[in-house]
């Protein structure tokens, strides 16, 4: 349309130029001359409306920086003092790696869920879900029980090489961090609902709970190969892990850890032994389990 009307303009231009030349040059004398007359008036006041909306403007921008130094650091301790993380969470319940539920967390839902489920339930798994204000990385923090507030939570330094989880002769790999999500948080536990956890969200793996026999295989940060099984669970450290091997699964109490397995290098001589010990004292009662011993087991 726009070519048609240049076209247009360009023949009716040429035709008049041609066959009316007389005309033609006094119609253009006469158009430039009212041009001149418009441009004298208008162009003072256009001139001085430029130099108004400059000015203004200008004024604006000087104003509107006194308020923002004024405000701003009003609105920086404001966010200072608010704990973001009270903000953002979310808690989900996983049982069997099913969904059973899921909210934003305040007191009055920690409330409801002890009164549902109770403090301490080994048949549900509790994840809450933050996110990372520098990245839209969401940091997992497990919980076994159902506490009546929600504590800080601290980074764990610990790093897998890797983590392979075989389930009816297929291999799947776990990550415990990846730009979505962090599980490397301490006192985390790896465990049977973990792991049913993370193959039914995570990989939309279909398990059976009735038989959900699994083996994992871990290189762990210091190179060496350990393995998981439905009986044993992993407990994340700082720098660290612990990998207890029992029917009891532990509750964030020191009173259900029944085997502790070692890979301390130094102490590689003294491992069978140490085990020996501990695998009679667990036969016996959990309760009789030294604590002195357990720590000399820990990984280092």
């Amino acid at each position: 349309m726009r070519t048609y009307a240049i076209l247009t303009g360009i023949l009716i231009h040429k035709f008049f130029s041609i066959f009316y030349p007389a005309e033609y040059e006094l119609t253009l004398n006469y158009c430039e001359y009212k041009l001149t007359q418009i441009k004298e008036v208008l162009e003072p006041h256009l001139i001085n409306l430029g130099f108004n909306i400059m000015y203004y403007y200008s004024c604006l921008q000087i104003r509107f920086n006194k308020i923002k130094l004024m405000v701003s650091p009003l609105l920086k301790n404001d966010t200072q003092n608010q704990n973001p993380k009270q903000k953002t969470k979310f808690f989900s319940i996983y049982k069997d790696g099913g969904i059973v539920s899921q909210s934003f967390i305040d007191n009055d839902i920690l409330d409801e869920l002890i009164k549902i489920y109770g403090e301490s339930n080994n048949n549900y798994l509790l994840i809450i879900s933050q996110e990372n204000p520098d990245s839209k990385q969401i940091n997992k923090i497990h919980y076994t029980y159902f506490p009546k507030s929600i504590e800080d939570y601290k980074h764990s330094n610990l790093r897998f090489f890797s983590i392979e989880l075989t389930y009816n002769d297929e291999t799947y790999q776990i990550e415990l961090i990846n730009n979505k999500h962090n599980h490397y948080i301490v006192s985390n536990i790896l465990d049977k609902h973990f792991f049913q956890y993370y193959l039914t969200n995570v990989l939309k793996v279909s398990i059976d709970n009735n038989s959900f026999n699994y083996n994992v295989s871990i290189i762990d940060h210091n190179v060496n190969i350990i393995h998981l099984t439905p009986n044993d669970y992993l407990i994340i450290k700082e720098d660290n892990y612990e990998i207890v091997k029992t029917n009891v699964k532990k509750t964030n109490s020191d009173d259900n850890i029944g085997l502790v397995y070692n890979n301390d290098n130094n102490k590689n001589k003294d491992n069978d032994k140490n085990t020996e010990e501990i695998e009679d004292k667990s036969n016996s009662s959990p309760d009789n389990y030294n604590k002195n011993d357990k720590e000399q087991l820990l990984y280092e």
